[in-house]
């Protein structure tokens, strides 16, 4: 009698442990119903759950010194990878935004999706801005993560916007040519 009384404890707890899951599913859905929920790619991401980080062209970024363990360690390192595009070249105000994911190991699960460029900007200025972070991940990929790290992060969407808030460089003002000299002028003396 005490085992048939165990199992239906279980059974019991089960049930109602499934009620819960089933009420909380039905909590999401009213959530996303009513715009607080983001969803992304079949998942539920709980708004402020997003992990967003911007990187701006006149930051002094340092890499860290050892494995990323935290997210700030990982932030740290995506900022110092970016090198912006050569200040003769740069577009004052220019925003370039992409979204991706990495793995337990640190490399990325597919190449940097671009969600936002802003508006206005040619072909060529994008093309120049997307170069820059093709080659900062190329360049700092895969990352050196730890196994706690990369639990954290594996799967995870990462929004990384990229901001050019650097002063144009001046372009120093040329001085008109001065004129050809007159011979007959020249011949005068005063």
């Amino acid at each position: 009698m005490r085992l048939v009384g165990t199992a239906m404890g279980i059974l019991a707890g089960a049930l109602a442990l499934s009620a819960a899951a089933k009420a909380q599913d039905a909590a999401a859905v009213a959530d996303i119903a009513n715009g607080t929920v983001a969803v992304t790619a079949g998942a539920f991401y709980w708004i402020g759950q997003d992990l967003i980080l911007t990187v701006e062209s006149d930051g002094n970024y340092a890499m860290p010194g050892h494995d990323l363990n935290t997210l700030k360690d990982l932030f740290a390192a995506l900022q110092a990878c970016w090198t912006p595009p050569a200040a003769d070249a740069a577009v004052t105000g220019m925003q370039f935004t992409i979204r991706l994911s990495f793995k337990r190991n640190g490399e990325m699960v597919a190449q940097p999706r671009q969600t936002y460029t802003l508006r206005g900007s040619s072909d060529e200025v994008r093309t120049r801005y997307r170069a820059t972070v093709d080659a900062a991940m190329q360049r700092c990929l895969p990352l050196k993560v730890t196994a706690g790290l990369g639990g954290a992060i594996a799967g995870r969407p990462i929004a990384i916007r990229y901001v050019e808030n650097r002063e144009p460089v001046p372009v120093p003002p040329q001085a008109a040519p001065l004129p050809p000299r007159d011979p007959k002028l020249e011949a005068l003396s005063f």
